[in-house]
């Protein structure tokens, strides 16, 4: 059951609905017994094992997946202190390197990876701002 009256099967994470949630026992029965009926003599540990497993899993994915734009910031500070490191003007980035990145990413993974890469920020003031931040981290 979810924190809403809701049931959900720990199987194939259907939702099964119910203005009643005294009737999502019967109707989660009735799931079970249609949709998976090689597992219906089961006991109720397995499927609170398995209930289990799915939310730790799902935890464990969660804290090592990130955004896209999460993925699109980290690779501006990385584009930014690489520039810093290399002594490079700012306007590199947005004149060079993000073109040069956006056609090779496409040529060699796609157009959807291409989107993804053009997400990426690195317009002369956000390159400075990111130096900036990258060097004040460092100080501290």
């Amino acid at each position: 059951m979810t924190e809403n009256s809701d049931g959900q099967c720990v199987i194939c994470n259907k939702i099964i609905s119910n203005t009643s949630s005294s009737l999502v026992p019967a109707k989660l029965k009735r799931h079970l017994d249609t949709n998976h009926p090689e597992l219906k003599d089961k006991s109720v540990s397995f499927f609170e094992r398995h209930k289990e497993v799915r939310r730790t899993g799902a935890a464990a994915i969660q804290k090592f997946v990130k955004t896209d734009n999460e993925n699109a910031t980290e690779a501006s500070f990385l584009l930014s202190y690489k520039i810093a490191r290399a002594g490079k003007p700012h306007t590199i980035a947005e004149d060079l390197i993000k073109p040069c990145m956006t056609e090779i990413v496409t040529c060699v993974l796609g157009e959807e990876a291409a989107k993804k890469v053009s997400a990426v920020q690195c317009s002369n003031n956000v390159i400075s701002d990111r130096i900036h931040k990258i060097s004040d981290h460092i100080q501290n």
